[in-house]
C-alpha cells in the first residue's frame, strides 16, 4: 500500500518509497529484513526451475539515504499541499457559480 490516498487524489508520488521516510535505524532494520525474506525466498525456489528477472535494491548508505529521505519529506509535503489546494480551489469553484 504506497501512496494510494495521495495518487487517488492526483499527487505524484510514484518516485516515493515508504521506506525513505523512515529513521536512518529503521531503514537499517528494514533493509536487514528484506534481506532476509530475499534469503528465506531463494531457499524454497532451491530446486525448482523459475524464471524471474528480479532487481534487488541494496541499502543505501548513511549520508546517501540522508539526502534522499530529505527528498522524500520534500516531496511528501509538496504534495500534500497540493491535493489540499487544489481541494480547497475545487470547492470554492463550486461555492462561487
Amino acid at each position: 500500500m504506497k501512496f494510494i490516498l495521495y495518487r487517488s487524489q492526483g499527487a505524484s508520488v510514484a518516485n516515493m518509497k515508504p521506506e525513505y521516510l523512515f529513521e536512518p535505524q529503521d531503514y537499517q532494520r528494514w533493509m536487514k529484513l528484506q534481506e532476509q525474506v530475499r534469503e528465506k525466498k531463494k531457499a524454497q525456489q532451491q530446486g525448482k526451475s523459475t524464471i524471474a528477472i528480479r532487481v534487488e535494491e541494496h541499502p543505501l548508505d548513511e549520508a546517501l539515504f540522508e539526502s534522499v529521505s530529505k527528498r522524500a519529506w520534500t516531496d511528501l509535503i509538496l504534495q500534500t499541499l497540493k491535493v489540499l489546494y487544489t481541494a480547497w480551489v475545487a470547492v470554492r469553484g463550486v461555492t462561487s457559480n
